[in-house]
């Protein structure tokens, strides 16, 4: 396979990143780098396997005994011969988020997301910083879907709340939180639109 960052000629999307080696203070700059080479090209991972591939490919072998160690382990599962067990990108960032990550920066993300409210804020601003705060936090969209869920009950605005109780089926996944919040707020822009024509 050819270098992904020659896909676009001269023209690099994102730089590779670095290998890591441990280092807690330089963990979320590498997690970044890794999630935007991902995400840039998208082309070339086209599956939860070739992307937690090139993940173990980053992680260097000159590293700290810690991570290691746990690229040791991650691989005899996977590698396993009678039962290889490849888990998924996200678990994988989760786990390393909670070995590696600054535990202070976890803690204050924990925090910060319990009180993060959405009050005037769009969806998307909403979802995006409450996204990088469950990410900081080390909560994963399916693991953790009781303390998400929990969460987004008290923090999203009290109107999509009502909106979403009333539906026949209630959010069973974040995705379907989210996909509820931007049905609410489309109808709302909508329901805006009409009265201002009306009042034209």
């Amino acid at each position: 396979m050819s270098n992904p960052t020659q896909l676009h000629g001269k023209v690099t999307l994102a730089a590779e990143p670095f290998g890591f080696k441990g280092e807690k203070e330089r963990f979320i700059a590498w997690r970044q780098a890794l999630q935007l080479y991902l995400t840039a090209y998208a082309s070339y991972f086209p599956d939860e396997k070739t992307k937690l591939i090139y993940l173990l490919s980053k992680i260097s072998d000159q590293g700290t005994s810690t991570v290691k160690a746990w690229k040791e382990n991650v691989l005899t599962k996977a590698l396993d011969a009678t039962t290889p067990v490849w888990p998924t990108l996200s678990t994988v960032l989760t786990d390393l988020a909670q070995v590696f990550g600054n535990p202070n920066e976890r803690s204050q993300a924990v925090n910060e997301i319990e009180t993060y409210k959405q009050e005037n804020k769009h969806c998307d601003e909403f979802f995006s910083h409450f996204t990088t705060l469950m990410d900081k936090a080390g909560y994963d969209a399916t693991t953790h879907f009781d303390v998400i869920n929990r969460i987004l009950k008290k923090n999203l605005h009290s109107r999509i709340c009502d909106f979403v109780i009333i539906q026949k089926d209630l959010p069973k996944t974040f995705a379907e939180w989210k996909t509820q919040a931007y049905a609410w707020e489309a109808r709302r822009e909508e329901f805006q639109l009409d009265e201002r024509r009306k009042r034209e």
